[in-house]
C-alpha cells in the first residue's frame, strides 16, 4: 500500500514538473502520467491532468496568437496596414492586447489613408483640398507632425505654383513686348545698316573730294608762293621806278633852273639888242649894219625865250608826269605791300585750311572706319534681333505651356497675391518649419517620462519676429489676424509644455490625447494666421 501511494505521488510530481517545464517553455509538449483507480491520489492526478490539458490548449492557442501577432507586426513593419490579427485568444489579457494592436493598425491605416487622400489630391493638382475633422481624428504626435508637414508641403506648392503662374504671366507679356521690340530692332537695324552703307559711300566720296581739295590747296599754295614772289618783284620794281622818278624830278628841277638862266639870258640879250638898235639908230648910216645885227640878236633872243618857254612847258609837263609817276609808283608800292600782306594771309589761310583738311580727312577716315564697324555691328544686331525674335517666340510658347500646366492646379486665389513679397514668404515658411521641428524635438524624449522646460513663445524665432514687427509698428500688427496669431502661438508652446509635464506625471492617455489634439489644432491655426498676415502685407 505504501509503495502504491509513493508511486502515485511520484507520477503526480512528474506531471506537475512537466507542466511547470512546459509553462516555462522548457519543454514543447507534456506527456502526462495517468493513474488507475479511484483513490484520492488517482482522482487528484486525473483532475490535475484535465486542468493541465485545458491550460495546455489555452497556451497552445495563445502561442498561435502570439505567432500571428509576430507575423502581422512584421507585415505591418514592412509597410502593409491591411492585415489584422484574426485568432482569438483564450485569455482576456492577451485578447485585450490583440484588440489594441488591431485597433492601432486600423487607426494607423486610417491616418495613412487620410494623408494619402491629401497627397493624392495634391498630385492631381488640387492644392485647395483640406482634410476634414473625420480624417484628422487621432492626428497627434508624430502623425500630427507628419500632417503639419504635409499641409506645409501643400502650402509651399501653392506658393510655388502662384509664383510660377505670376512669373509665366509676366514672362508671356514681356516676351510679346520683346518680340515686338526685337522685330522693330531688326527692321531698324536693317534700315540703319542700309543708311550706314550709303553714309559710308558718301564719306568715301567726301574723302576723295577732300583729298582733291588738299591737292588743289597745295597747288594754290604754290601759286600763292609764286604770286608772292611776283609781288615782291613788282614792289622792288615800283620802288626802283619811284627812285627813277625822284631822279627825273631832280633833273627836271635842274633843267628848270637852267631854263630860268636861259630865259634871263634871253631877256638880257633882248635888252642889249634894244640898246644896240638905239645906238645903231643914233649912229645913222654907220650903224645900219649894227642895227641888222642887233635885230638878229633880238630875234635870236626872242627865239631863245620861246624855246625856253617851250622847254619849260615840256619840263613842267615832265615834272608833272614825274610827280604823277611818283604817286603811281607810291601807290604801286603800297599796293604791292598790301598784296604781299594779303598773299601772306592767304597762305596762312591756305595752310590752315590744308591742315584742317588733312585733319578732316583723318577724321573722316576714322569716321568711315567707325561706320564700317558700326555697319558690321548693326548687321550683327539685326541678326541678333532676328535670333531674339525667334527665341522670344520660343519663350512665349514655353510660358504659354507653363501657364497651361499651372492652370491644371487648383490653389486658393489669394496665393497669387501672397507671393509678391518673397522674402516675407520665405521667412514665414521658416517659422512654420520651426514649429514642426519644435513639436518633434520636444516629443522625441517623451518615452523617458522626464519633465523639462520647453522654449518660451517669446524666445523662439517666431516670437522674436513678433516682437520686432510690433517694435517697427508694421501695418499688419494692428489686424485681428495678428492677435489670433499671438494667441495660437502662445497656446502651442503652453500646450506642449503641459503635455511634457503631464506625461512625466504619467497622466491618463485620454488627458494626453486631448492636449495633443489641442496642440495640432493650434499649430494648424498658426499656419493659417501666418498665411493671413502674408496676404495682408502683400495687399497693402
Amino acid at each position: 500500500m505504501t509503495s502504491k501511494v509513493t508511486d502515485s505521488i511520484k507520477k503526480f510530481e512528474s506531471n506537475l514538473n512537466q507542466f511547470f517545464s512546459y509553462s516555462m517553455e522548457e519543454k514543447d509538449e507534456i506527456q502526462l502520467n495517468k493513474l488507475e483507480g479511484k483513490d484520492e491520489f488517482a482522482l487528484m492526478t486525473n483532475n490535475m491532468n484535465i486542468q493541465v490539458e485545458k491550460i495546455e490548449r489555452i497556451m497552445e492557442n495563445d502561442k498561435r496568437v502570439i505567432k500571428e501577432i509576430t507575423d502581422i507586426m512584421e507585415k505591418v513593419n514592412n509597410g502593409f496596414f491591411e492585415y489584422s490579427i484574426k485568432t482569438k485568444s483564450s485569455t482576456k489579457e492577451l485578447q485585450t492586447l490583440v484588440d489594441i494592436i488591431n485597433e492601432m493598425i486600423d487607426k494607423t491605416k486610417v491616418k495613412i489613408d487620410s494623408l494619402n487622400l491629401l497627397l493624392n489630391n495634391y498630385t492631381q493638382g488640387d492644392y485647395k483640398f483640406k482634410l476634414d475633422e473625420t480624417h484628422t481624428v487621432g492626428m497627434y504626435g508624430d502623425f500630427g507632425t507628419l500632417c503639419s508637414s504635409t499641409n506645409l508641403l501643400g502650402q509651399s506648392s501653392s506658393e510655388l505654383i502662384a509664383m510660377i503662374t505670376n512669373a509665366g504671366t509676366n514672362l508671356e507679356k514681356n516676351t510679346k513686348i520683346l518680340a515686338n521690340s526685337s522685330n522693330t530692332l531688326a527692321i531698324s537695324s536693317t534700315e540703319q545698316a542700309s543708311s550706314l552703307e550709303e553714309s559710308s559711300a558718301a564719306l568715301e566720296q567726301i574723302t576723295a573730294n577732300i583729298r582733291n581739295n588738299n591737292q588743289n590747296m597745295n597747288q594754290m599754295l604754290r601759286i600763292a608762293d609764286e604770286l608772292n614772289g611776283a609781288a615782291n618783284d613788282g614792289s622792288k620794281a615800283a620802288k626802283e621806278t619811284f627812285s627813277s622818278m625822284e631822279e627825273i624830278n631832280e633833273k627836271v628841277k635842274a633843267i628848270n633852273e637852267a631854263i630860268t638862266v636861259i630865259d634871263q639870258i634871253a631877256f638880257q640879250t633882248n635888252i642889249l639888242s634894244l640898246n644896240a638898235a638905239v645906238e645903231a639908230a643914233t649912229a645913222g648910216e654907220a650903224g645900219k649894219g649894227f642895227a641888222v645885227v642887233a635885230q638878229e640878236v633880238r630875234n635870236l633872243a626872242a627865239r631863245s625865250a620861246d624855246a625856253a618857254r617851250e622847254i619849260k612847258n615840256i619840263v613842267e609837263s615832265a615834272s608833272s608826269k614825274s610827280n604823277e609817276g611818283k604817286l603811281i609808283a607810291d601807290e604801286m608800292i603800297k599796293g604791292y605791300e598790301n598784296l604781299t600782306a594779303k598773299i601772306s594771309q592767304t597762305k596762312d589761310i591756305i595752310d590752315n585750311v590744308t591742315q584742317f583738311s588733312k585733319e578732316q580727312e583723318i577724321g573722316i577716315v576714322q569716321i568711315n572706319d567707325t561706320i564700317s564697324k558700326l555697319d558690321t555691328a548693326t548687321q550683327k544686331n539685326a541678326m541678333t534681333a532676328s535670333d531674339i525674335d525667334v527665341l522670344s517666340k520660343e519663350v512665349s510658347k514655353l510660358s504659354s505651356r507653363l501657364l497651361e500646366i499651372t492652370s491644371l492646379s487648383q490653389i486658393e486665389p489669394r496665393y497669387y497675391d501672397m507671393v509678391e513679397n518673397i522674402n516675407l514668404m520665405q521667412e514665414i515658411a521658416k517659422f512654420k518649419r520651426d514649429h514642426i521641428d519644435f513639436k518633434r524635438n520636444n516629443f522625441k524624449n517623451v518615452d523617458s517620462f522626464e519633465d523639462c522646460t520647453v522654449v518660451n513663445c517669446k524666445s523662439c524665432n517666431l516670437g522674436k519676429w513678433v516682437i520686432a514687427c510690433e517694435t517697427e509698428n508694421k501695418g499688419f500688427t494692428n489686424s485681428n489676424e495678428w492677435v489670433k496669431l499671438k494667441e495660437n502661438h502662445e497656446n502651442v508652446h503652453n500646450k506642449v509644455q503641459e503635455y511634457i509635464t503631464k506625461n512625466a506625471k504619467k497622466n491618463e492617455n485620454t488627458v494626453l490625447r486631448k492636449i495633443a489634439s489641442e496642440i495640432e489644432e493650434s499649430t494648424t491655426k498658426i499656419f493659417d494666421n501666418l498665411n493671413d498676415i502674408l496676404y495682408i502685407e502683400n495687399k497693402r
